[in-house]
C-alpha cells in the first residue's frame, strides 16, 4: 500500500489552505491483522420460516409450523382475531438442509407436527388441551428429513420420511410406533391413502431400485443405463402403494433428472403430480378419474428449484414455483384450456427465496408462503394483485447504525429497522444487548445520530421521513421521549449530532426544500435554529463537531452541475468545506479539497475532533480512493491511500489521543476486505480485520477507552445490526 502524504499549510486564519511539499509515508505494522468477535445487537443470523408447513384447520383457519433457526426451535402460529400469533413448540435440529416439518389435524382439530428434534431423530408434536406433548418416532440417528405427516379419520397419525436406513414409513398402533422401510434413501415425500384405502408415498427415489410389477398401472421406467458413469446417482420420481403387507413400488414416466416434486389428490380422490426437471414444469393426472390412464402436460419452461401444487374446487391446478436462481416467485395457473404463468415476487437485494407452498383460501384465492432464508411471509391473491404479510421473522434492521461508547467502555447503538419503519436503540448490560424502540410513529430513523451526554445518558436526532420533520430523543428511565426540533419543509435529511459544553445538544441537517445547511442547539428547554450556507444540488452529508471553547465546526460535501465543461470533463463539482461558527449567526465557509475531490455522493464523509481542537476528516474522492485531512500544530495535512475503497469510513480520536480510521477496499463486494488505519506519532499502522468485507455496510467506528477496536455495522447479507470488537496483535 502507498499512502501520499500533502502537508496543508494556514494561509488565511489558519483555515484557507493549499497543498505543499510531499512527506513520504511511515508504516509500521502493514501486515497485522485482527481476529475478533461479532455480536449480534438485533435481527436474526439464520432463517425463521424454514422447513415450514402451511394447513388451514378443521374450523379454516390458517396455521404454519416452522423451525426458528436463531433459537433452534419448532414454532407453530395460528391466526387469532386478524393477527398471526406464536407458540414454541419443542426444541429442534440444528441440521440446516433437508429439514422439514409437517403439520395435520385429528377429527378433533387438535395440531400435530412432525419434525426432527434437537438429538437429529424423527418426533411427533401434538397438542392437546392447550399443551404440547412429544414423542419420540424413530430413535435412528438422522431419521425424519423430508417428513410428511398424515393423519387417519380414526386420529391414528401415520408419517413418510427419510432416513440412513431408507425410504421410510411409520404408523402409530396401540400406542406404539412401527417403522418400515419402503425403498432406499432418497428425497422428499408425500403421503395420502387413495381411493382404495392404501396408503400411498410418492418420493424421489434413486432410479433402479423400485420393485417391478406389471400389473401396475403407472408406466415404469427402465433400468440402470449402464452406459453411465459408475457411481452416479440419477434420481426419478416414485410411488410406493401398500397392498396388504408389501409395498409396490414404481417410477412415474419421463421424470429422470426429477428436481422438486408436489402431489394432491383432487375431487374425486384421484392423485394429481407435477414435477420439475431440467427446465420444464409437468403436471401427471389421470384423464378420467379411476381410468388409470394418465395425462401429461407441460406447466412451465422456467428453470424450477422448488415448486406446490393446489387445486381449486373446479379440479383446476395452480403451481407455485421458485426459479433456479432464487430471485423470483411465481405461479401458473390452469384456467380449462391453457396455462397462464405470472410473477408473485422478485427477492430483494442480497436475500433468496427458499421455499414456497401453495393453498387455496375459503374463497378459492391463491394464497402463498414464502421463506426468504430470514422470514416466513405470505401472499394473498387479490384481483390481479398480491396482498403481502408476514408471519414471523425479524425485522430488517441495521441500515444508518451509529456507535458510541461511554467512558467506561459500555457501547451503544442506534439504527433503522426497514420492515417496521422505526428506530430502534440498543445498549449491552453485561453479554447481553437490551433493545428499545425509540419511536415507532410513522416511518422515522432513515437518518439518526447518536451521542452521549457528560452521564452517559443517550441522545438521538433523526429524521421523520413521513412528515419531513427533524425530531430529538432522550431516554427517561426504561422509555424514549421526543420532540420535534424543526418542521418547516422537509428538513431533517443527514442529520448528525453532537453533545457539547454544558451537555447543549447541537445538531446539523439538510433541509430539502431550501438546500440550506442548517443548525440547531438545545439550550435550557429551547430549541435555537439558523441557516448556515445554501448548497448545491449534489450535497448529502455533514458532520458536526464541538470545538474545546463549545463553538459548533460542520463539515460537509457540498457540490453543483457546472454550466461549462471541457471535453470528457465531469460536469459535476463537488468539494469537502468546513463551517466555522463566530459570533451570533455568523459562519466562516472554507474550502479543504476540491473540486473533483470527493465522490459524489458524499456518503464516506466521517470526521472528528480531539481534546486539543484537532479535526480529522476521512472521504472517498473520485476515483474510489480514501482521503483523509487532519489539522495538527496549526497545519492541513493530507493523506491518500492508493487503494479502492467501497461503501463507507468511519474516523474517530481514541481516548489515547491515536486517531483510527476503519475502511472497506475492493472493487467488488466478493474483492471486499476491512482494514483499521491508525495514526500514532506520524505513523501509519495497517490492520486486516478478519471479518468478511462483502457482508459489511455502514461502519461506526466508537472512541474506546482502551485498546480495543470497536465497531457497529450494518450486516447486508443478513439485515442485521452487528457489534465487533478486538484487539490489534
Amino acid at each position: 500500500m502507498i499512502v501520499l502524504r500533502k502537508n496543508l499549510i494556514i494561509i488565511i486564519l489558519t483555515l484557507v489552505i493549499s497543498l505543499c511539499m510531499g512527506l513520504p509515508p511511515f508504516f509500521a505494522n502493514a501486515a497485522a491483522e485482527t481476529r475478533g468477535d461479532i455480536e449480534l445487537i438485533e435481527g436474526s443470523l439464520f432463517g425463521i420460516g424454514d422447513g415450514f408447513c402451511f394447513k388451514f384447520d378443521k374450523k379454516g383457519t390458517p396455521c404454519t409450523s416452522f423451525y426458528d433457526r436463531n433459537q433452534n426451535v419448532l414454532k407453530y402460529a395460528r391466526v387469532e382475531k386478524g393477527r398471526w400469533t406464536m407458540e414454541t413448540v419443542a426444541a429442534s435440529s440444528l441440521i440446516r438442509e433437508n429439514l422439514y416439518s409437517s403439520l395435520a389435524f385429528d377429527p378433533a382439530n387438535n395440531p400435530y407436527i412432525a419434525f426432527v428434534g434437537p438429538d437429529n431423530k424423527l418426533k411427533i408434536a401434538m397438542k392437546k388441551v392447550k399443551k404440547w406433548y412429544v414423542q419420540d418416532v424413530d430413535n435412528a440417528n438422522g431419521s425424519g428429513l423430508y417428513c410428511d405427516l398424515f393423519i387417519t379419520s380414526g386420529g391414528d397419525p401415520v408419517i413418510s420420511y427419510q432416513s440412513k436406513e431408507g425410504t421410510m414409513f411409520a404408523v402409530k398402533i396401540a400406542g406404539s410406533w412401527k417403522k418400515e422401510k419402503i425403498d432406499d434413501a432418497g428425497r422428499k415425500t408425500i403421503i395420502f391413502k387413495n381411493k382404495s384405502g392404501n396408503f400411498c408415498v410418492y418420493y424421489i427415489g434413486v432410479k433402479g431400485t423400485e420393485t417391478r410389477n406389471k400389473e401396475k398401472k403407472n408406466k415404469p421406467e427402465k433400468g440402470i443405463d449402464k452406459k453411465k458413469s459408475p457411481g452416479k446417482t440419477e434420481w426419478i420420481l416414485k410411488s410406493a402403494e401398500k397392498i396388504s403387507s408389501k409395498w409396490l413400488i414404481s417410477s412415474i414416466a419421463d421424470s429422470s433428472g426429477c428436481i422438486d416434486f408436489d402431489a394432491a389428490l383432487d375431487i374425486k380422490d384421484s392423485p394429481v403430480i407435477t414435477y420439475a426437471r431440467g427446465d420444464k414444469i409437468k403436471l401427471y393426472r389421470e384423464t378420467i378419474p379411476g381410468s388409470a390412464v394418465w395425462k401429461e402436460e407441460q406447466v412451465g419452461t422456467n428453470k424450477c428449484l422448488q415448486l406446490s401444487l393446489t387445486l381449486k374446487k373446479s379440479g383446476f391446478p395452480s403451481v407455485s414455483y421458485i426459479t433456479r436462481d432464487r430471485k423470483e416467485l411465481k405461479v401458473a395457473r390452469y384456467d380449462g384450456t391453457k396455462w397462464g404463468v405470472k410473477l408473485v415476487a422478485t427477492a430483494k437485494k442480497n436475500y433468496s427465496f427458499m421455499q414456497c407452498q401453495g393453498a387455496k383460501d375459503k374463497n378459492d384465492r391463491d394464497l402463498i408462503i414464502l421463506f426468504d432464508e430470514n422470514s416466513l411471509i405470505y401472499f394473498l391473491q387479490r384481483g390481479n394483485g398480491w396482498g403481502v404479510g408476514r408471519i414471523d421473522g425479524k425485522s430488517r434492521v441495521g441500515s444508518n447504525i451509529n456507535l458510541a461508547i461511554d467512558k467506561k467502555g459500555k457501547p451503544a447503538a442506534c439504527y433503522y429497522d426497514e420492515t417496521k419503519k422505526e428506530l430502534h436503540y440498543a445498549a449491552r448490560e453485561g453479554n447481553k444487548w437490551l433493545r428499545y424502540v425509540v419511536d415507532s410513529t410513522g416511518d422515522v430513523g432513515k437518518f439518526s445520530s447518536l451521542a452521549l451526554g457528560t452521564d452517559g445518558s443517550p441522545f438521538i436526532a433523526y429524521y421523520d421521513a413521513m412528515r419531513g420533520d427533524l425530531k430529538f430523543a432522550w431516554k427517561n428511565g426504561d422509555f424514549w421521549k421526543w420532540e420535534r426540533v424543526d418542521v418547516n419543509g422537509d428538513t431533517g435529511l443527514n442529520c448528525s449530532m453532537t453533545i457539547g459544553k454544558y451537555n447543549h445538544p447541537h445538531i446539523s441537517y439538510i433541509n430539502k426544500n431550501s438546500r440550506y445547511l442548517k443548525y440547531a442547539v438545545k439550550i435550557g428547554k429551547k430549541w435555537r435554529r439558523e441557516r448556515v450556507v445554501k448548497l448545491g444540488e449534489y450535497a448529502e452529508k455533514s458532520v458536526i463537531l464541538t470545538k474545546p471553547d463549545g463553538r459548533p465546526v460542520i463539515v460537509y460535501v457540498d457540490g453543483h452541475k457546472a454550466k461549462k465543461v471541457s471535453p470528457g470533463e465531469s460536469p459535476v463539482r463537488t468539494s469537502v468545506r468546513i463551517a466555522t461558527r463566530h459570533g451570533k449567526k455568523k459562519w466562516e465557509i472554507h474550502e479543504l479539497a476540491g473540486p473533483f475531490a470527493v465522490n459524489i455522493s458524499g456518503s464516506a464523509l466521517s470526521a472528528d475532533i480531539n481534546d486539543a481542537g484537532g479535526i480529522a476528516i476521512s472521504f472517498l474522492d473520485r476515483e474510489g480512493k480514501l482521503q483523509v485531512l487532519y489539522f495538527k500544530d496549526g497545519q492541513w495535512f493530507c493523506d491518500r491511500f492508493e487503494e479502492i475503497c467501497r461503501n463507507s469510513t468511519s474516523t474517530k480520536f481514541q481516548r489515547d489521543g491515536s486517531l483510527k480510521i476503519v475502511y472497506i477496499t475492493g472493487k467488488t463486494r466478493k474483492e471486499s476486505k476491512i482494514k483499521t488505519a491508525m495514526l500514532k506519532d506520524d505513523r501509519w499502522e495497517i490492520s486486516m480485520v478478519k471479518l468478511q468485507g462483502d457482508r459489511v455496510g455502514h461502519i461506526s467506528l466508537g472512541k474506546s477507552p482502551d485498546s480495543l477496536l470497536r465497531f457497529a455495522f450494518h450486516n447486508i447479507l443478513d439485515s442485521t445490526a452487528c457489534y465487533f470488537q478486538q484487539m490489534i496483535k
